[in-house]
């Protein structure tokens, strides 16, 4: 679900592998297909999850999705008291979306979000 003003895009894209419980909001500017940008997953707070996965800690984007529309790279977080489990949320400081083979829905009365925050 996205809102595009301009060439600025803010959005939620969901992993469809989880039903779409697992999910980033995406912010950037579209060209042609491709949203580059951010993104931030956040996190439910009863969830516990694990530390960020050294893989999207690097500057080469890499598959978040099983599809592959997601890329992601230098990730940081936040983490409990512990240092184990991130507390709230990653934020990916790159991110590219590959918008080619979506489709427009109608999304009813919900909304897409204005910006992401945290």
């Amino acid at each position: 679900m996205f809102r595009k003003t301009g060439n600025r895009i803010v959005g939620i894209f969901a992993d469809m592998s989880t039903y779409g419980e697992v999910n980033v909001c995406a912010v950037g500017t579209v060209s042609g297909n491709t949203i580059k940008g951010e993104a931030l997953e956040n996190f439910p707070p009863d969830d516990k999850p694990l530390p960020v996965e050294p893989k999207f800690k690097g500057t080469t984007p890499l598959n978040w999705d099983d599809n592959g529309y997601l890329k992601v790279a230098r990730a940081s977080a936040t983490y409990d008291q512990d240092e184990e489990y991130v507390s709230t949320s990653i934020r990916y400081r790159t991110a590219l979306l590959n918008l080619g083979g979506f489709h427009r829905y109608n999304a009813g009365t919900r909304t897409p979000p204005t910006s992401c925050q945290s």
